[in-house]
């Protein structure tokens, strides 16, 4: 059964696919030559040995098996064309032959004939593809064949019937094959155009690929180059605080100024690279376990949690598809928010945070939840768009990019991330992975 599958298989890979409607019409084409090539050969040999048959038949069969071999060596030589045309004219040729020049009964002949070659001319109006050819062939059946046989073998009104019968039945093709023909050109030109949008949209992949790389190499450039002089400003601001005694706080307090300025400036040059680099990154999504992830982003806040100036509790969490670097940017910035927008009046009080898991059928749904100063209703629609800031460098020190760098790498994972709750006891964020 596996090798008969198989060969059936390659046949019909052969046969019957085509990339369009003339290749689809040659295979047919060499399908139906085949099989009545197959037919006739048996045929032939029975009607020879059995003497019962009239001698003629025999030749008839002798005919059509050199008309069909010619049609399948010309087929095989690249005459494709060619090939369906021999066996198209060919087949009627050898029965107009046979109805008037063989001497035998013109209506016996009709009779016995006429339902083949009918379907023969049915099959082959779809198979030619040009519209002259068509028509030509159309004319040279009904006028040599079936329209003088139809008179010859029929009385009045029958013979008139029978060629309005007969046209019927050849108009039906014909419209099939028309309407086929429209078709495939509609399906044609839409091949076309999408092979067309496909290769506009590889060349603008590339040139945006070539961006990426460019705004990345920039992205570093500046960086570096922002953030020496930066380190200078602070460095040296330092050094005169050190070693100078200021004639008044206010000069203190400018230096102090200058030095936070040049920290803010620092930072937002840090968040604008991590930024970019998100925004040009492609994922790489592999089994990632998130508690690993919290594990490892632990690790920057060890002093809060090792002073007990931070509780962090992690329930179990899904293993998921996900990019292990961005995935850290995202808890980092989420639990540095959540440590940083706390209560400032509350001495004794103590941040806390903490990370559960849900999930359906479709998604992980990991929940982040603190217990701060949460987010007045006003600022919630503005919440993860870049550079909003809802609060000053006096009293909470930020960027304006943390949470618009969660929502992006939330994008690339094609999943989301929300505000589900805020009140003046804290926020609760619902982050969402789709689990396909």
């Amino acid at each position: 059964m596996p090798v008969f599958s198989k060969f059936k298989k390659q046949l019909y890979d052969k046969l019957l696919i085509g990339n369009n409607l003339v290749i689809l019409c040659e295979k047919l084409h060499v399908c139906i030559v085949a099989i009545l090539l197959t037919q006739n050969i048996p045929i032939t040999f029975y009607r020879y040995t059995f003497t019962q048959f009239p001698l003629y038949l025999t030749w008839v069969n002798i005919a059509e098996i050199s008309t069909y071999t010619l049609s399948l060596i010309l087929f095989y030589k690249g005459k494709r064309e060619l090939s369906i045309f021999v066996t198209a004219f060919g087949i009627p040729v050898i029965f107009i032959y046979l109805l008037f020049f063989s001497g035998l009964d013109v209506a016996l002949v009709f009779s016995k004939s006429f339902w083949f070659l009918l379907c023969f001319k049915l099959i082959y109006i779809i198979i030619l593809r040009r519209k002259i050819t068509r028509y030509l062939y159309i004319i040279f059946c009904l006028l040599l064949y079936f329209i003088p046989g139809a008179i010859i073998t029929y009385t009045y009104p029958e013979d008139f019937i029978k060629i309005i019968q007969i046209l019927t039945l050849i108009f039906i093709p014909y419209i099939i094959s028309t309407f086929v023909e429209i078709q495939d050109t509609q399906i044609s030109n839409l091949h076309s155009n999408l092979k067309l949008r496909l290769q506009e949209k590889l060349v603008l992949t590339v040139k945006l690929k070539n961006k990426n790389e460019e705004l990345i190499t920039f992205s570093h450039i500046m960086s570096h180059d922002l953030k020496s002089p930066l380190h200078a400003i602070i460095s040296f601001s330092n050094l005169i605080k050190r070693g100078n005694n200021f004639s008044s706080a206010e000069q203190e307090k400018y230096f102090t100024y200058i030095e936070k300025s040049a920290i803010s400036m620092s930072m937002l040059i840090d968040d604008l690279l991590v930024y970019s680099k998100i925004e040009a990154q492609q994922s790489e999504l592999k089994l990632v376990k998130l508690n690993t992830i919290i594990e490892e982003v632990s690790f920057n806040f060890q002093f809060d949690l090792i002073e007990n100036n931070l509780m962090l509790n992690v329930s179990d969490l899904p293993l998921i598809k996900g990019d292990k670097l961005m995935l850290k940017t995202l808890f980092h910035n989420l639990i540095s928010n959540s440590i940083k927008y706390q209560p400032k009046e509350k001495l004794s009080h103590r941040p806390t945070i903490s990370i559960s898991h849900q999930e359906n059928n479709n998604n992980h749904f990991v929940f982040l939840e603190d217990n701060g100063i949460g987010i007045k209703e006003t600022y919630i629609s503005n919440l993860f768009v870049p550079f909003k800031r809802f609060h000053s460098d006096k009293e909470y020190e930020g960027t304006g990019l943390g949470l618009s760098i969660c929502r992006q790498v939330m994008d690339k994972h094609g999943g989301s991330i929300e505000l589900k709750s805020t009140s003046e006891n804290g926020s609760l964020f619902k982050i969402i992975f789709p689990k396909k």
